[in-house]
């Protein structure tokens, strides 16, 4: 099994990150597929560093509001979007 670390780690974890983000309160960040993996990642960087984040997910809308409750949790505004953006040409 995996282990899915919490909010406070990932800070702990990004420390390096946050200062090439700088600070970013008062701004907002769109992060596609934030749901999992790199984008989660990225969108809790993001409101680390004091943006407001727009979390997107195609498919998994459990992640993806387990993303925004730990942003929340953080004191970060955040929002859910769904939508598939896969070019079906």
């Amino acid at each position: 099994m995996f282990h899915t670390p919490g909010h406070a780690e990932m800070l702990a974890r990004s420390t390096h990150l946050m200062t090439s983000f700088g600070d970013l309160t008062g701004r907002r960040a769109v992060v596609t597929g934030a749901s999992t993996g790199i984008g989660r990642a990225i969108a809790l960087e993001l409101a680390a560093a004091g943006a407001a984040v727009l979390v997107h997910y195609a498919r998994n809308q459990t992640a993806a509001t387990q993303v925004c409750r730990e942003i929340e949790s953080g004191g970060r505004t955040a929002w859910l979007l769904q939508g598939d953006f896969h070019d079906s040409a």
